[in-house]
Formats: C-alpha cells, structure tokens, sequence
C-alpha cells in the first residue's frame, strides 16, 4: 500500500484551516491550508507551536502583546503553550491558498530535552 502525500494534501474539507496532520507521541505536523478569505480565525495549543509560512500571507494579531504583523512565505513565528493567536487570510483563494506548516511539540517533551541539557 503506497500512501500518497499529494493526494492527501489537495483533499479539501474546509475552505479555511483546511488541515493534514501526523502525530507521534511527542510531537504533530500540521500543514494548513486557507482557500478563502477569512478574518479573526482562533488558534491555540496547550503546548508550544512553531509555525512555518510556505505560500500566501496571513495576519497574525496576539492581543496579549499587541502583535499585529503580516505572516509571509519562509518566516516563523512560535506560539507559547495556552496563548491565543487570531488570524486573517486576507488573500487565500482556491487558485491560491494560503499553506502554513505548524509543529506542536508537547510540554513535557521540551522539558525534559532542557534537563538533559542542563546536565
């Protein structure tokens, strides 16, 4: 059996934060992919979130620290554990969406990576 990457890829079912995932015990990999426009789009994570923009822009806003920035292909942007990050999609459409690649990586996996290394 062949899995078949693309094809998962381009299956849609929703037209904002359209999302694939694969997880391991410590860890998920989330590519996003926006094919409309939309605003005020919630997002948020009990752990830490490293994001990773691949095509289109978005707007990141996190109130807590007045953040308000355009997001663009090959920047990141690491969201803290329980914060929430609003975002618009002011650009996505179908024949050009907006793709995001988003790593969670547990709490507890990163502490005990900074006790190793504090050893």
């Amino acid at each position: 059996m062949r899995f078949d990457l693309q094809a998962r890829h381009q299956h849609i079912d929703k037209l904002v934060e359209n999302k694939l995932s694969f997880d391991s015990d410590d860890a998920k990999l989330s590519i996003y992919d926006a094919y409309e426009s939309a605003f005020n789009v919630p997002l948020s994570s009990g752990n830490v979130l490293f994001c990773g923009m691949l095509q289109g822009k978005k707007v990141m806003h996190v109130e807590t620290c007045d953040y308000h920035h355009d997001f663009l292909p090959n920047e990141s942007f690491v969201l803290a554990p329980n914060q929430t990050v609003h975002i618009d999609f002011p650009d996505a459409s179908k024949p050009t969406p907006t793709t995001c690649l988003a790593i969670e990586i547990s709490t507890e996996k990163l502490a005990d990576i900074a006790q190793r290394l504090n050893i």
